[in-house]
């Protein structure tokens, strides 16, 4: 449980990373907004050159981008340390509530015999359901990072051409959820345990057709 715990840690704190990007991406609209209507004044009051003055943009765009790159990375290097445990984990749940219910259909003699089960069966839901609900989130949030770089770009009508095209690379990256997926077999979502509960109860189902026959 301690083990299980530290790697959600990990994804959660991946996730308020991806938050906090898609916040400093949205920042970096407004200030080119305000950049862009200083400017304007400017030129209007003949007080400097009509061009934007792009070199603050450019700065924070380049530490966003790197932000980007160390996420991408580190849930890369998330993928390749816990890819093959979770794959193991998932399918030794998946075999555990295949066989705790056919234990509670065919040989539960009592009530607290089926509670037993019924615990332990819960945990075992509980361990993956956590993974997922975090993996689930993880994705859900690095599709928010595209979103918002598109609404940047179109913010910044006045910015020079190699900014936008910065902007547009990064979206096409960002297009590409970040997941955690188990063994590379299937992303780790909400979705997927949903998966994992229906293949479990079709084993079941199927377990107990043979013993009634």
């Amino acid at each position: 449980m301690v083990f299980d715990s530290y790697n959600i840690s990990l994804m959660a704190q991946l996730r308020q990373q991806l938050s906090v990007l898609s916040g400093n991406i949205r920042a970096l609209a407004d200030v080119g907004g305000r950049e862009l209507l200083s400017v304007a004044y400017s030129s209007q009051t003949m007080k400097s050159p009509t061009h934007v003055k792009s070199n603050h943009l450019c700065h924070r765009l380049r530490s966003i981008i790197r932000h980007h790159q160390a996420i991408i990375r580190n849930v890369e290097s998330l993928e390749e340390c816990l890819g093959s445990m979770l794959l193991g984990q998932s399918l030794s749940i998946g075999a555990s509530i295949c066989f705790q219910l056919f234990q509670v259909a065919t040989s539960a003699e009592s009530l607290a015999e089926a509670g037993k089960f019924g615990c332990y069966l819960s945990v075992m839901l509980a361990q993956l359901f956590v993974y997922c609900w975090f993996g689930d989130d993880l994705i859900t949030e690095s599709e928010k990072v595209s979103a918002a770089v598109y609404s940047t770009v179109t913010s910044l009508e006045g910015c020079p051409v190699s900014l936008k095209r910065s902007l547009l690379l990064m979206m096409t990256r960002a297009q590409r959820p970040l997941h955690v997926t188990a063994g590379g077999f299937f992303d780790l979502s909400r979705e997927s345990f949903v998966n994992v509960l229906n293949v479990s109860y079709s084993f079941f189902a199927i377990l107990r057709n043979f013993k009634e026959e």
